[in-house]
């Protein structure tokens, strides 16, 4: 379940992500868009400005900047709502 937005150190906005299917999820967007594109995670990464493996973490119920996520479903072409599956609740 998504909890929310929450201030860290007064200067990054992080996406608190309590729910491992949603990580999945989110995982799996990124996945089907880069065999769609025949691309590698990594080229995805590099599209976005990700530091390396940062897709991965993901999968482990890791809580993103914001930017970061905003960034993602730009190159996903889909809003940040539909990255992060608000519009499934």
């Amino acid at each position: 379940m998504l909890s929310g937005f929450y201030i860290l150190e007064q200067t990054l906005l992080l996406v608190k992500i309590n729910d491992t299917e949603r990580s999945d999820e989110m995982y799996e967007k990124i996945e089907a868009f880069c065999k769609e594109h025949g691309i590698s995670i990594a080229s995805f990464e590099s599209m976005c400005g990700l530091s390396e493996n940062y897709v991965y973490k993901l999968k482990t119920n890791f809580n993103p900047q914001i930017l970061k996520v905003k960034r993602m479903a730009e190159v996903l072409g889909i809003t940040v709502d539909e990255f992060i599956g608000k519009e499934d609740e």
